[in-house]
C-alpha cells in the first residue's frame, strides 16, 4: 500500500525545522510529563493562567485546522490532574474526548481525574450532573456531564459552565478503531455538541499523539477536503499537525486510517460513490482491513514470544 510506505519511508521523522521545546525541558515541568520522550513545542503549547501555585505548564497544544478550537493533551498525571481542570475552564473546553481507558495491558495510561462526586482540583470545584453511563446509540462511549466552576472568587469568561466527556474504548493503544461505524458515530457526536455550543474540543488518550493525533488530522482534512472542497494532500495536513503538535500520529497504520475515515465521511456526504469502480474505494477499504488483520497478528505474536521469555 503507496500510502504505508509514504508514511515510512518519508513522514514518520518529519520534525518541525527550529521549533523549541524550553517548558518540556525545564526541570520544574518534569513531574508533569508522562512520558520524557514526548516532546511539546514551546509555540503551541497551552499556557496556563491561573494554575496552580502559579504553574503555567501543562503538557497540551492548541491545534488549528478543524471547524472547531481543539486541544491535543496528554493523559493526566497525578500531579497535572489540578492544572488539567483549570485549563478546561480557562480554555473553554464544553467537551473531553478521551481515547484510552485509565489502565490498558495493566499498565496506567491516565490519571484517573474524573470524579464520581463533587470534588476541588485546585481552584476548580467539578460537580457531576449525569453519572457516567454507556450511550444507546454507541455502546463503545461512556457519557459523563459534569458542571465546572471556579472556587475562590475570580472571574474567567467561561468560569462556570458545564462539560460532556466521553470516552470512548473501541481504540486500542497504537492500533486503530475497532470499528469504525462506533468511530463515525463518536466523530459525528463530538461535531454537533463542538457545532452547538461553541466550544474548545479537548482530546486526549495517553500520550497525547497516536489516537490524539489522528482523531486530530481527521478534523483538519474533514474541513479542508470534505466541508470546503479543497483539494489538500494528506501529507500537508500531516505536517500541519505536528507542526502544533510533535509526534502527531504514531503509527503507518494510523496514517493508513486517516485515509479510511476520510473515504468513510465522503461516502457520507456523497462526495464518492462506491458502487464507481472507478475510484478504487472497494479496493482500498479491502486493502486496509487486511492490512489491519496482518499487523494485529503481528502484534499478538510478538506479545506471545515475550510472554515465554
Amino acid at each position: 500500500m503507496n500510502i504505508r510506505t509514504k508514511f515510512v519511508n518519508e513522514l514518520a521523522t518529519y520534525c518541525t525545522p527550529r521549533a523549541t521545546k524550553r517548558a518540556f525541558e525545564s526541570e520544574d515541568n518534569e513531574n508533569f510529563n508522562r512520558y520524557p520522550d514526548v516532546v511539546l513545542h514551546d509555540h503551541s503549547r497551552v499556557v496556563l493562567k491561573n494554575g496552580p501555585e502559579g504553574i503555567d505548564y501543562i503538557h497540551a497544544s492548541h491545534v488549528k485546522g478543524a471547524e472547531y478550537p481543539m486541544i491535543c493533551a496528554q493523559g493526566p498525571v497525578d500531579a497535572s490532574i489540578d492544572s488539567f481542570w483549570m485549563m478546561v475552564v480557562e480554555q473553554n473546553c464544553g467537551v473531553i474526548v478521551q481515547l484510552c481507558e485509565n489502565q490498558e495491558e495493566d499498565r496506567e495510561k491516565c490519571a484517573d481525574y474524573l470524579p464520581t462526586e463533587p470534588a476541588q482540583f485546585g481552584d476548580v470545584i467539578v460537580r457531576i450532573k449525569e453519572p457516567s453511563h454507556v450511550t444507546v446509540a454507541n455502546p463503545s462511549v461512556r457519557r459523563t456531564l459534569l458542571e465546572a466552576s471556579l472556587s475562590n472568587g475570580r472571574t474567567l469568561e467561561f468560569s462556570h459552565f458545564k462539560v460532556i466527556h466521553l470516552l470512548y474504548d473501541g481504540w486500542p493503544d497504537r492500533d486503530v478503531p475497532l470499528s469504525p461505524a462506533a468511530f463515525r458515530q463518536l466523530r459525528t457526536t463530538v461535531h454537533k455538541i463542538a457545532a452547538a455550543r461553541r466550544c474548545t474540543v479537548l482530546i486526549h488518550c495517553s500520550a497525547g499523539i497516536g489516537r490524539t493525533g489522528t482523531f486530530a488530522a481527521i478534523e483538519m482534512a474533514y474541513r479542508d477536503l470534505i466541508a470546503n472542497d479543497r483539494e489538500v494532500q494528506m501529507s500537508t495536513i500531516f505536517q500541519r499537525l505536528r507542526d502544533q503538535r510533535a509526534l502527531a500520529i504514531q503509527t503507518d497504520l494510523q496514517y493508513v486510517f486517516l485515509h479510511r475515515a476520510l473515504i468513510d465521511l465522503a461516502l457520507e456526504k456523497g462526495r464518492l460513490n462506491r458502487t464507481d469502480k472507478a475510484n478504487g474505494v472497494d479496493q482500498f477499504i479491502k486493502e486496509y482491513e487486511e492490512l489491519v488483520q496482518r499487523k494485529r497478528k503481528a502484534r499478538r505474536e510478538l506479545e506471545r514470544r515475550h510472554r515465554r521469555k
